[in-house]
Parts: structure tokens; C-alpha cells; sequence
């Protein structure tokens, strides 16, 4: 832009007016400036903001990384210490798991050895069984006709003595009397016999044979085999028709 003139200088009046156009375009140019600095200071102004916000994220980003990282930390030791304390139960486990199946090992024997201890302890009973079997009198278990399973009370009248017994069995001829009375063979006696829904019988009977308690023939009771003498008919019939309503134990000729 061209320089004014100092006051009292001639003045062109062209020069002047061409200047003072310079100064109008160059006040417009200054105010397009300062307006464009307006809206660029207000631009930084917002990026100024947006930028603070950012920094408020990340510093609460940071704050919420460092605070997950630290949980992250305290998993990874609890982690740690549960993998310790697993590896020990299991070594625990593994040793108890060897003291069972060691014990289990022992049990099979020892159960092995009883078994054949108590297969052994019954052959051994089953022997004797049979053999005190065999020393029963001769007789004892032979009759000539059916014995029929019956338990009734029998009163036995000796010389000397009164007992009272429990039938097992009854036959025609004779009474199996459980009883724990030592009776000998041959000793004579008085009998009441109590049949259901009839009247005493009373016959006289002698002992044929004794079967003594023994402990390897528990389920055999012990007691006496009395055989009838003098049964009246009338008595008899009442013996075969109770008999008759009765099914056999068992037959024996």
C-alpha cells in the first residue's frame, strides 16, 4: 500500500482515493482474517474438549486395566495355590489308594483262608455227624409204618418219676418224645398222649432207643423213641384215623 503524504504536502486527489481503497480492502482482508481466527480458535477449542475427553477415558481406562489386571493377578495365585493344593490331595489320594487295594489284598486272603478253614471245620462236622449218626442204637430210625410230623404234649409216668415232653412225630406203633430227661432204654412208663379234638390216650410204652444232644446234630432234638405196648383197639383207631388226616413224614419197612 502506498505511504500517505505528511500533512501540508500536495496531495493528489487520485492517490488519495487510491489509497483509501487500499485501506478499505486491506481492513476487509483483516477482518476476514480475524473471523476465520474466530472459527478456527472455536474448532481448537472443540478438538481442545474432545482431546480432555479422550485423556478423562483413557485415565479411566487405565484406571479400570489397572484395577483387572490386579484381579487378574490375584486369580493367577489363587490359581497357583489351588493347583498346589491339588497336586498334594492327589499324592494323598494316590497313597491312600495304594493302603486300600494293599488292605483289600490282605482281606481276600484272609477270607480265602476262612472259607477253607470253615470248608474244612464242616467237612470235619459233616464226618462226625455221620458218625454219630452211625452209633444210634439199631432202630432208632426204622419203623414199619407212617410217622407223621406232630407236636402234642405227652405225659410219661415212670416207677419213680413224672415227666412231661413234646412229641415230634407219632406212628402206630410208637412216639418220638423230645426231651432233655436222661430215660435209658428199656424203662417202662405210663403215656398220655394229647391228640387235637380227642380225649387223652393212655397207653403204657418202653423206651427203644435215645437220642443224646450233640452239637453237630443241633437240628436233630433229643429226646427218646418210646414204643407203644397193651394200645387198646379203640385207642389204635383213634391214633390211625388222626394218622389218616395227616400227611406221612415218611415210610420206612
Amino acid at each position: 500500500m502506498s505511504t500517505l503524504k505528511k500533512s501540508g504536502e500536495d496531495l493528489d486527489p487520485a492517490a488519495i482515493e487510491r489509497q483509501k481503497k487500499e485501506c478499505e480492502a486491506r481492513l476487509t482482508a483483516l477482518a476476514q482474517e480475524e473471523h476465520a481466527l474466530g472459527e478456527e480458535d472455536k474448532a481448537v477449542e472443540v478438538k481442545a474438549r474432545e482431546v480432555e475427553e479422550k485423556v478423562r477415558a483413557l485415565a479411566a481406562e487405565e484406571a479400570e486395566l489397572n484395577r483387572r489386571k490386579k484381579l487378574v493377578a490375584d486369580e493367577a495365585r489363587e490359581v497357583g495355590n489351588r493347583r498346589t493344593d491339588i497336586a498334594a490331595r492327589r499324592r494323598k489320594i494316590e497313597k491312600e489308594r495304594d493302603a486300600v487295594q494293599a488292605r483289600m489284598r490282605s482281606l481276600g486272603m484272609e477270607e480265602q483262608a476262612i472259607q477253607e478253614a470253615r470248608s474244612r471245620e464242616q467237612a470235619a462236622a459233616e464226618a462226625e455227624k455221620a458218625a454219630v449218626i452211625q452209633r444210634l442204637p439199631p432202630g432208632a430210625e426204622k419203623r414199619t409204618s407212617p410217622r407223621v410230623e406232630v407236636k402234642v404234649e405227652v405225659a410219661m409216668h415212670t416207677e419213680h418219676n413224672f415227666y412231661m415232653g413234646i412229641s415230634e412225630n407219632l406212628s402206630e406203633g410208637g412216639v418220638f418224645i423230645a426231651t432233655y430227661d436222661n430215660l435209658p432204654i428199656g424203662t417202662q412208663m405210663d403215656l398220655d398222649i394229647s391228640l387235637p379234638d380227642k380225649p387223652p390216650i393212655h397207653v403204657q410204652g418202653t423206651v427203644r432207643w435215645v437220642r443224646e444232644y450233640h452239637k453237630f446234630t443241633e437240628d436233630l432234638s433229643p429226646g427218646v423213641g418210646v414204643q407203644f405196648q397193651n394200645l387198646t383197639d379203640q385207642d389204635q383207631a383213634a391214633i390211625k384215623e388222626f394218622l389218616r388226616r395227616r400227611a406221612p413224614l415218611l415210610y420206612e419197612t
